[in-house]
């Protein structure tokens, strides 16, 4: 509530009080971050009888972590979480932020807490890897990528499927079409040879991951195949196959 001067309320000649009339509203967004600590205090009480089978210490329960012994709350590991893999934000940068709100957390302390969290997220990872299986179509793509935990010199790669409604990235050691196959379950018992185009470059592992999964189908009867089509290419006039 803003309120003019109680000076100016009152004519400077005669003095007399001004009528109070309808306030005006108006509004305005205004985003917080506040980083607070806070104490848990457990109340403890012994019990001095001695009877058989009564236990001899009685403890408050604090709420349940989400990583446990830890020292970040779910709501701050939440935010670590949406900031790295949401906002694309690296972990330098989110020490950074946290320690101009006076959090004093290490880049080792969240790279703990995302490897702590990883196997909570994986049913979730692996609920949008069906989905995106489940596409009519998928973009295929890889890159190399530097891991610190493989040895030294050693690079793996980053595996994208794009659907209409997933993007799936996945970390392998390998390049070959075995990637293909067993991401896509091309050669599992379950596959029933349903219609994959993936649209992709001219890689070889696209192309023999196609022949060998038409190979595996061939028993299943006439049912549409894996096509590997290339990406179109910026100005080239020919159209794709299919």
């Amino acid at each position: 509530m803003h309120e003019p001067p109680e000076e100016h309320r009152a004519c400077p000649h005669c003095g007399q009080q001004a009528t109070e009339l309808p306030e005006e509203t108006s509004e305005e967004l205004d985003v917080e971050l506040v980083v607070r600590r806070v104490i848990h205090h457990r109340k403890r009480y012994a019990l001095r009888c001695h009877c058989p089978g009564t236990p001899l210490l009685l403890r408050g329960q604090a709420p349940r972590q989400l990583i446990p012994r830890g020292t970040l709350s779910a709501g701050t590991i939440a935010c670590v979480v949406s900031a790295r893999y949401i906002w694309g934000l690296p972990l330098h940068r989110i020490v950074t932020m946290l320690r101009q709100h006076q959090a004093p957390v290490t880049d080792g302390t969240l790279v703990g807490v995302l490897a702590a969290v990883q196997p909570l997220l994986q049913p979730l990872y692996d609920a949008i890897c069906a989905r995106n299986r489940q596409s009519p179509w998928l973009h295929a793509d890889e890159t190399t990528w530097r891991q610190l935990w493989l040895r030294k010199g050693k690079r793996g790669y980053i595996w994208c499927f794009v659907g209409p409604d997933t993007t799936v990235y996945l970390f392998d050691p390998g390049r070959d079409h075995s990637v293909v196959l067993r991401y896509l379950g091309l050669q599992d018992a379950s596959w029933g040879g349903q219609l994959i185009d993936l649209i992709c470059d001219f890689l070889g592992s696209y192309d023999k991951a196609a022949k060998v999964a038409e190979r595996h189908r061939a028993a299943l009867g006439p049912l549409p195949l894996l096509g590997a089509l290339p990406a179109p290419v910026p100005g080239d006039p020919r159209p794709l196959p299919g």
